[in-house]
């Protein structure tokens, strides 16, 4: 019988302003300790969006270069918004035709449904991590989502000078 293999994923994403300038990115950590951390930038955006679409990003990393059928992969996010939606709200999002019970459109829906596809594939376990507390993949997550937005501007201001 194989060994089921664990994954970890973590995840953030930073907006400066909100909205504004968004950044996000992932770390994922391999059962045999290889890491692949990803991360990225747009120019107009919300910190919920950068948090889905950190998330979103490294479930098509994991899923792309590392899933095995039975292997586990454990999601540890600071974001009760990316949590909640993953683990609960999503079904009766879905029974709803993308409406929340107060009869407004789920918001970011448009990612929502891209997670929903890719985490119905695999098997996921959720965890809440609170941020700034010293995880240190959590912060690494942050410090990159940060250097990503700081990254643009800095690209911006050197695009105008030309």
């Amino acid at each position: 019988m194989e060994t089921m293999n664990e994954y970890h994923l973590w995840a953030d994403g930073a907006c400066q302003p909100n909205p504004g300038v968004g950044g996000w990115a992932f770390y994922l950590l391999t059962p045999k300790g290889l890491s692949s951390p990803g991360y990225g930038s747009e120019p107009e955006s919300t910190n919920n969006r950068m948090e889905l679409t950190a998330t979103l990003e490294g479930l098509k990393e994991y899923h792309a270069h590392f899933y095995k059928s039975g292997d586990k992969l454990i999601l540890e996010l600071d974001s009760k918004y990316v949590l909640g939606g993953l683990s609960e709200w999503s079904e009766d999002w879905i029974k709803r035709n993308w409406y929340k019970k107060n009869g407004k459109p789920v918001l970011n829906a448009d990612l929502w449904k891209q997670l929903i596809e890719i985490k119905d594939k695999i098997n996921i376990e959720y965890r809440h991590v609170h941020g700034h507390t010293g995880n240190e993949a959590n912060e690494f997550c942050d410090r990159m989502a940060v250097a990503a937005i700081k990254d643009f501007k800095q690209k911006e201001k050197n695009d105008a000078k030309e």
